[in-house]
């Protein structure tokens, strides 16, 4: 298998998941969100949509980005430089109603761009770095995060982007399917999952320290690496 076939299948699969876990889903459904200090699943495509947008087209392919181009900000009332990175609680809150129907139009729009360009390239093309690109210019830590990345790593983080999103669609579908979870329940359930994520990176760098510390390479006083861009 080519690699680009590889990649292919892996952000495929992502959209055939995606498609299938919300096709039941009502329009309400769709923007339901926990808690006001939580995303809907018609947020996290959209967002998910707009990152690949960014980073196939107006970074790795130099080309306008899809919801530019096409008009959408006209067509759904969300401002044309918005794409999820960074949002606040109130931005979320505020945004406007994106119906199932323009989700899949705009996703499906961006992926017949991402899908012949993936084709297009041969194992080197994944080593190629864009010079003087950003697919998010209007943050500082993006420049310098993306400066030097390569085709292939781009690819690479979309991959991993979208199949963390599709963790968070399928767990909000869950709890939007239990009619017994009451806001309590779900107060206490992320109380739990702080604690158990908590005790796992405490567990996670005590055994790394001691793994470190047998290491001839081990510096106790090893400045701190510094944070990348976080979506």
């Amino acid at each position: 298998m080519k690699l680009n076939e590889f990649v292919e299948q892996c952000l495929e699969d992502y959209r055939r998941r995606m498609y299938a876990a919300t096709a039941p889903l009502s329009e309400e459904e769709m923007h339901w969100r926990p808690d006001a200090e939580s995303n809907s699943i018609a947020f996290l495509i959209w967002h998910t949509a707009r990152v690949e947008d960014r980073l196939i087209n107006v970074f790795s392919r130099g080309a306008d980005e899809v919801w530019a181009r096409d008009g959408w900000s006209a067509k759904t009332g969300i401002p044309e430089g918005d794409h999820g990175v960074n949002y606040t609680l109130e931005q979320v809150a505020a945004l406007p109603p994106i119906t199932k129907e323009q989700l899949k139009e705009y996703f499906d729009s961006v992926r017949e761009e991402t899908l012949p360009f993936l084709r297009s390239l041969s194992d080197d093309d994944f080593d190629v770095v864009p010079e003087d690109r950003s697919p998010f210019p209007e943050f500082p830590a993006s420049v310098s995060y993306f400066s030097g990345r390569s085709v292939g790593a781009i690819f690479r983080q979309l991959v991993g982007e979208e199949d963390q999103h599709l963790g968070q669609i399928s767990f909000i579908r869950g709890l939007g399917s239990n009619p017994k979870l009451e806001v309590k329940d779900i107060e206490e359930l992320k109380k739990q999952i702080a604690l158990d994520y908590e005790k796992w990176a405490t567990d996670t760098a005590e055994k790394l320290e001691k793994s470190l510390q047998a290491s001839p390479f081990y510096r106790p006083n090893y400045p701190e690496l510094e944070t990348g861009f976080a979506f």
